[in-house]
């Protein structure tokens, strides 16, 4: 990514102490920073906005193959330093399929979107109780 004046996007940004306590592992920082730099902390002083990204294309941000880079961000998530959250599944009536949008990464864990996840695991428990 090339600097280019005036664009938030690839503005320099201090690394904050939070970041580089969580991992000490290259890729691990990388994509952590990346994430940084596009939720930039809000008027609240919270990290509130996400990072969208396919969940099978970080290979091009790590300069790795998607399948080892998937690996690497996978186990990020269960290890709580990052947070994942699946897009909505919708039915595109004009293409006749399922689609699923981009997921959400965040730096830290966030309450709307555990709550909207929770509600959908509960629907998908009663459907398959009633099928």
């Amino acid at each position: 990514m090339k600097y280019v004046e005036g664009d938030v996007r690839t503005s320099f940004q201090p690394i904050p102490e939070f970041i580089l306590e969580r991992t000490s592992d290259a890729d691990e920082l990388y994509v952590l920073i990346a994430i940084h730099n596009n939720a930039k902390m809000c008027e609240k002083r919270e990290y509130a906005k996400p990072f969208f990204r396919n969940k099978k294309n970080w290979g091009t941000l790590l300069g790795r193959g998607n399948t080892t880079s998937e690996k690497i961000v996978n186990k990020m998530c269960d290890k709580g330093i990052l947070f994942y959250y699946e897009k909505y599944v919708h039915y595109d009536v004009n293409r006749k399929k399922f689609e699923q949008g981009q997921g959400r990464y965040y730096l830290f864990a966030q309450e709307k979107e555990e709550e909207r996840i929770r509600l959908i695991n509960e629907k998908r428990k009663l459907k398959k109780k009633v099928d």
